[in-house]
């Protein structure tokens, strides 16, 4: 029997041995994802680093070239930039909100920077210096000093169109009110505009329409030049109402597929895709 349980005693320690061992390589295998998961942390910091770098990134919403490509210009809601054939470095200016001027002249824009000043007027007007065959709709004439140096320069710019407009959008508030289309006879309003041309057509809630669409500093927007059909509008339909309200209108908002437009004060016309 000593023997036997002998026996016995080794057969346990050996197996109290074994159960150690798998236990050991079991958790040296557990501690491996640990491991792994350092370098992953690592490369998921990296790349929300540079997520939040291209965000920072600032687009241009204005940009203007002339004088048979001698200069061009840039204005972001950070700068005003221009580069002309003269120097290898560009001119960087703190953006400033522009002036409105008048009808004929749209913006001004005006900065200054150490001893440097610049000035760029866009104008209503068709640009013929159009060096690099892009569809620049405006003229302008830019201002440039450095120091007692003072240089006058002509050309084309373009506001950057806001592509996210680019589809048809269906009236859903007017001046606040929930709108059915009892409210328009038969048809609710609509609108598809068209930021590459500057334009749009739609359905007014009794007539046909288009007219301009203006967009220039990021969040600014202005419908002119609107004209319709001339059917009559019976009982009370609410078009004239509809196309003042959108004539007033010189802000936006896009948010969860709904496009805001704000006279300034009030939010006037809440449309939806």
């Amino acid at each position: 029997m000593a023997c036997y349980n002998r026996n016995l005693s080794d057969m346990k320690l050996n197996k109290t041995i074994a159960t150690i061992v798998i236990l050991s390589l079991f958790s040296c295998k557990s501690k491996t994802p640990d491991q792994t998961q350092k370098p992953n942390a690592k490369t998921n910091l990296e790349v929300k680093a540079n997520e939040q770098k291209e965000a920072a990134v600032v687009v241009p919403f204005f940009k203007a070239s002339g004088n048979n490509g001698s200069w061009s210009a840039t204005v972001s809601p950070k700068s005003i930039t221009i580069k002309t054939s003269e120097k290898t470095e560009e001119l960087t200016f703190p953006y400033k909100t522009p002036l409105h001027a008048t009808e004929a002249k749209l913006r001004v824009f005006r900065s200054a920077s150490d001893s440097n000043e610049i000035e760029i007027t866009v104008t209503d007007q068709p640009c013929n210096d159009n060096v690099d065959n892009e569809p620049y709709r405006y003229e302008i004439f830019v201002k440039l000093s450095e120091g007692n140096k003072e240089n006058n320069l002509s050309g084309c710019g373009v506001f950057v169109a806001d592509k996210s407009l680019n589809t048809v959008w269906t009236l859903e508030q007017l001046n606040g009110k929930t709108m059915t289309p009892e409210n328009f006879g038969q048809e609710l309003p609509y609108m598809d505009i068209h930021t590459e041309i500057g334009s749009f057509t739609g359905f007014g809630g009794c007539n046909r329409m288009k007219g301009t669409v203006g967009l220039f500093e990021p969040g600014t927007i202005f419908f002119s030049n609107v004209i319709a059909t001339k059917m009559m509008c019976v009982g009370n339909n609410q078009e004239r109402i509809f196309v003042k309200a959108l004539q007033t209108a010189t802000s936006y908002q896009i948010n969860n597929n709904k496009f805001c437009l704000s006279n300034g004060t009030d939010v006037v016309l809440i449309l939806k895709k």
